[in-house]
């Protein structure tokens, strides 16, 4: 077992090295900066966001929703001071997602329509069965039988599939249609529900998919407020590595310099 005499020695050691860091270099060193850097960005757009006094109101009573302390009976814009601070940094946080996303629709709801022409096909959700062999031969001969329908696609795939495919008889999804593997992506984007794909080749293993269903994209809430969020990310990607430059570029100019002596 884990010597605690050892572990506590091994993590003084660590805290110790770790003093030795300047705030940037700790930050970047355990990939925290970055989202530290995000979350600010984030913070200052959604304090940027418009309400009406009605639509403040509301936005409090939706910030409501999942805290345990009771919702209060008239409508307000304050916390009540008999809140607990476990509730209310959650209502906090929830009231930070919900302005932030009143920003980004100000900023970037005009564009969506446009954007989502853009990004249609990669975001349809398919629904397909998989059977993922190791030789080739057996690919080739239960496509064969796939086709002759001779054996249905569910029990091939329970008996023979060498993936996590055997465990749901194949099936696979729904999911969008950019997370399979590309080669896989490529094949079910030009399957028509019901039809089989010849076997393909990826990495070691061979594989023969069935569509069972397509669901194209649809500009839903629920969407625009996933292309508003690429949006964002879009435009802070610059700003967020330009900032991470500079904070770079300062904190090797202060690192101190080694002087030889003659």
């Amino acid at each position: 077992m884990i010597s605690t005499a050892q572990l506590q020695k091994s993590l003084d050691e660590r805290l110790h090295d770790l003093q030795k860091l300047q705030p940037y270099e700790l930050l970047h060193q355990h990939q925290l900066l970055e989202p530290l850097v995000q979350q600010l960005a984030e913070g200052q757009l959604a304090a940027d966001a418009s309400f009406t006094s009605d639509e403040e109101k509301q936005l409090f009573q939706q910030a409501w929703q999942g805290i345990k302390s009771e919702t209060p009976k008239n409508t307000t814009t304050e916390w009540p001071d008999d809140m607990s601070e476990d509730d209310k940094k959650l209502a906090e946080k929830q009231l930070e997602k919900l302005r932030l996303q009143k920003r980004m629709h100000e900023l970037y709801d005009s564009e969506v329509e446009t954007y989502f022409l853009t990004r249609r096909s990669d975001l349809e959700r398919v629904t397909y069965r998989a059977i993922r062999v190791s030789q080739l031969g057996l690919a080739e001969e239960l496509y064969l039988k796939l086709l002759e329908k001779e054996e249905s696609f569910e029990k091939l795939a329970s008996i023979h599939s060498v993936g996590e495919e055997r465990l749901t008889a194949g099936l696979m999804g729904p999911m969008v249609i950019t997370d399979p593997h590309p080669k896989i992506a490529k094949v079910l984007r030009r399957l028509s529900p019901g039809e089989i794909s010849t076997p393909i080749a990826i990495e070691k293993w061979y594989l023969v998919l069935r569509m069972e269903h397509r669901e194209p994209a649809c500009l839903s809430r629920s969407m625009r407020l996933q292309l508003q969020r690429e949006l964002l990310d879009r435009d802070m990607r610059p700003i967020i590595d330009e900032i991470i430059h500079d904070l770079q570029r300062a904190s090797q100019e202060q690192a101190p310099t080694l002087e030889v002596k003659s």
